[in-house]
Parts: C-alpha cells; structure tokens; sequence
C-alpha cells in the first residue's frame, strides 16, 4: 500500500509538473533561457537593456523576455527560439521608430519644397545601426546613411485625395521628361536636409501599369541640376559629330525605324545606364527599355537594353552611349573587387581626384555604384595639405595654423604624412585626418599605433588589390585609391542586332 501511495504521488507530481511546464515553461530550461538573454544583453547592449520579466508563451512553447531601455518602459520583447537564437524585437522596434521619424521628416520638407503632396508618396529608408546606439524613445541624429526609395503616386485614390484636376492628372507620369523634372525637384529638397543619403531610388510606375521610370542616385551631390549630365553628353555628341554622320546620312533614311540589342560581353557591375538612355533622349525619336539597373551584376551574353526608334539618330549615339557607359561600369567593377578585399574590416574605400576632366561626376558616381565611397569632389570641398602645401607653408604645423586661421571652423584639416615624425608633428597640431601617404606596411602599424583614436587615419599610394586586404587589417578607417578612375579597363559592351522595322 506504502509503495502504492509512492507511485501515485510520484504520478501526480510528474503530471502536475507536466501542466505547470504546459503553463509557465520549464523551470530547468528557465532558468538556461534566463542566462541566454543576460549574456545576449552584456554583449549586444553593454547590459544596458533591463530585463524587466521573462515569461512563457503557452501557444508556442517558448519564453520571451520584456525589456525596457535605461528608465524608459517600452512593450518590447526578446524571444528564445528552440535553435537557442534571440529574437531581438527591442532593436527592431527601435529601427521601425526611426524610419517612422525619418519619413515624416523627409516627406514634410519634400511637400514643403516641390509642392507635390505627401499622400503621393510612399518613402521607404532603411538604417542600419548598432544594437543599443539608440533606444527606442530616442531621435534619429542624421549620422547613419539612408537608403531611400521613393515611390512617386500610383497607390493612391486620387479623386478621393484631391481635388486639383491638375494633381489628379500628373500620375501616373505621361511621359519621362515630367518625371525626370520632379525627381530633381525632390533631389534638391533632399540636399536640404542634414542626412546622409548613401542611395535614393525614385521611381513611378507608367500609364500601363506595368514597367516603371525610375532613377538610381548614388550620391546626391554630384546632381548640381538637370543640365550638367545634358552638358557632358551633348559636349561628347559635338565632339563625335561636329557636322553630320556622313556614312549613317548616306545609307539610311531619314525615316528608318530600327531596334537594336544592348549586351554584355563579360562579367561585371553596370554603372551609367540612365546616362545612356539620355544620349538617345537627347538625339530624339528613340526609346530605350532599360533591363538591368546601375549596381547589378551583368554577365556575357546577357541582354541589358532593348532600343527602338529612329535608326540615324540610334547609329549616332551609339558610340558616345556605349563609351560613357562601358567607362562608367569598368570603374564601378574595379571598384566592387576592392570592396570586397576588405568588406571584413571597418576600412572605407575612397577615390580620388585623379579623374578624367569633365567626366568626374560621372566617374565619381561610378565608385558609389561599386560599393566605394567619395573622397574630395574638388578644392572647395575640404583641406587637405599635402606635401608641396607643407613645403610652402615651411612645414606642417605653419600649414595647418594657417588653413584653421582662413577656412571655415566647420571643415576638418587633412594632412599627408610620409614618416612617423611628421605624423607625430600633425598629431601634435592637432589634424583631424592624418595621411599616410606611400608607407610601408610596418611604418604604417607603428603609425596606427602612435594616432590611435587621436586623428581619423587614411592610407594613400600604391593600393593594389593585392595590398589592400593588409593594409585595411592595421586598422585604418580610410583607403584611397587613384587607380580607380585612372587605370580601371572599360567593361566590355556592345549594341547587336540590329533589325529595320519599317
């Protein structure tokens, strides 16, 4: 009988653990998930982030953690997944509070400059932050780039919305003209704003419904206005045809309608396609169907464009098109293989100012389409004092006296080094960029060493893809590279196929 009881009270105890299990989670596996969110926390958010309880969901079989920021109480969660991940809803809540507050933001100054309603627009930007950088009650502080795209009229009901026939008639778009006008309406408001913009797409759909006119900008700077890309390639077009196409003039008529085939002959990134479709744009009476948009990877054989129109005038640009475009993706390439040298390191990738006259925004462009970064755009965009400025000056620190003396307390000063007794003289005046310019890579450790949080550090001279890894992993923030737009090989493209249609 002793024995009986024994059994059914051990019975009752499994099956009442059974139900508490059922109910509030396992108090074993409790306290293991208690312990996976307390080292989570000391890791991604310095133990900053106070676990206010863990509970456990009875529907899924899981527990989950709130979690408040510093004193501020919020409704987020952790979860415990069975493969023993966190959930991080804390991070996430504090990414979708910032993209509210960044669209609102930009919608109000877009509507505020251009005049174009923000219930035709969908904006969608995308951060990426550190975990615990902001908390989720906190404002976005305009340090961490934006991707931006913006979707320009065609979810709306715009008799419902409006009342202005002229508003109601505008999307979508007749024409790419009307867009492209109020795309650099909005690049400009953009500019306004004290964001760091790393990509802005703008696209609005046809009246079809189907394809959509859309432009992909890289860096907003380089848009000055709508006629400086017009500028260069009606520049190039004079150049290529200073009076007529003698041979198209002489073997096709006036009236011609052709399609011709834009394809890739060997594998790289495409940069510069809204800058080919211009030159037809420009020539007239040719439409250009863009299969592929700047930054996506292209391979041999693969078609990229498809061209209709007036044969002449697709016979003329085809030169200037296709230079403009192959520079613009041979940089873009050369850039992304740099990139991807050191993409598990902090370092930036920079260009220079070694570029070809009156193609640098183009050119410039093109290494943000592969993944790099801008350095200076001209002189007048900040200090920076290299060797024939410190021989003028009579050394660094008169150089760097003077330039804080006569430029702008806003702009930093940039100083080339060649030794490490230069470095410690820029360190000692106080430069906020220190060059190492031409280093060896053991000069250039003992100089990441001296600086270390004192100065941002950028390495210079002789970069090669075969030296760049090593040099980003002493711990420089910045590499810059000439050879990007000095030596890159244009990537291989061609117009075929061409068929009369008429």
């Amino acid at each position: 009988m002793k024995y009986i009881k024994l059994i059914i009270a051990v019975i009752v105890t499994g099956i009442a653990i059974y139900i508490y299990s059922g109910f509030f989670g396992n108090p074993i596996e409790y306290l293991k998930v208690k312990h996976a969110f307390e080292d989570y926390i000391d890791k991604n958010y310095d133990g900053k982030l106070e676990i206010e309880a863990i509970k456990f969901n009875f529907k899924t079989g899981g527990f989950y953690a709130q979690v408040k920021g510093d004193n501020y109480k919020t409704n987020s969660y952790l979860d415990y997944y069975y493969d023993g991940s966190i959930g991080d809803g804390y991070y996430q809540d504090t990414i979708t509070n910032m993209q509210d507050e960044i669209n609102n933001y930009i919608s109000y100054n877009i509507e505020k400059e251009t005049g174009i309603k923000r219930y035709y627009m969908i904006l969608e930007p995308t951060i990426n932050i550190k975990q615990y950088k902001y908390k989720v009650n906190d404002f976005y502080s305009g340090e961490e780039p934006i991707d931006l795209t913006l979707n320009l009229g065609y979810t709306y009901d715009f008799e419902e919305k409006s009342t202005n026939k002229s508003e109601k008639d505008k999307f979508p778009y007749k024409n790419k003209d009307e867009f492209i006008k109020d795309t650099y309406k909005i690049v400009k408001s953009l500019k306004k704003i004290n964001y760091d913009f790393s990509n802005v797409t703008i696209y609005s759909f046809k009246e079809d419904g189907n394809n959509a006119y859309e432009v992909n900008i890289k860096n907003l700077n380089d848009i000055k206005s709508e006629n400086d890309l017009d500028k260069i390639i009606k520049n190039a077009l004079i150049e290529d045809i200073p009076n007529e196409d003698i041979t198209t003039n002489s073997i096709v008529s006036e009236d011609s309608i052709s399609s011709v085939d834009l394809l890739c002959k060997e594998e790289g990134i495409i940069a510069g396609l809204e800058v080919f479709a211009r030159v037809f744009h420009i020539l007239g009476d040719v439409t250009v169907d863009l299969w592929k948009k700047d930054g996506d990877k292209v391979y041999p054989k693969e078609k990229i464009a498809e061209l209709k129109g007036n044969t002449r005038n697709i016979l003329k640009g085809e030169r200037v098109a296709l230079n403009l475009l192959q520079r613009m993706s041979g940089i873009a390439t050369l850039t992304n293989k740099f990139v991807k040298e050191i993409e598990h390191t902090d370092a930036k990738l920079l260009d220079t100012r070694k570029t070809t006259p009156n193609l640098k925004i183009l050119e410039k462009y093109a290494v943000k389409v592969g993944g790099g970064h801008n350095h200076r755009f001209n002189l007048s965009d900040g200090v920076m004092l290299k060797d024939n400025h410190i021989d003028a000056a009579g050394g660094i620190t008169n150089a760097v006296n003077l330039a804080r003396k006569n430029s702008s307390f806003v702009r930093k000063i940039e100083v080339e080094t060649e030794t490490l007794d230069m470095v410690k003289e820029a360190l000692e005046v106080k430069a906020d960029i220190i060059m190492l310019d031409n280093m060896d890579l053991d000069t250039a450790k003992k100089a990441v060493s001296i600086i270390g949080n004192k100065a941002q550090i950028e390495f210079s001279g002789n970069v090669s893809l075969e030296t760049i890894k090593s040099i980003a992993e002493i711990g420089v923030g910045f590499i810059s590279v000439g050879a990007l737009t000095h030596s890159s090989k244009i990537l291989d493209l061609s117009m075929k196929n061409l068929k009369p249609l008429n």
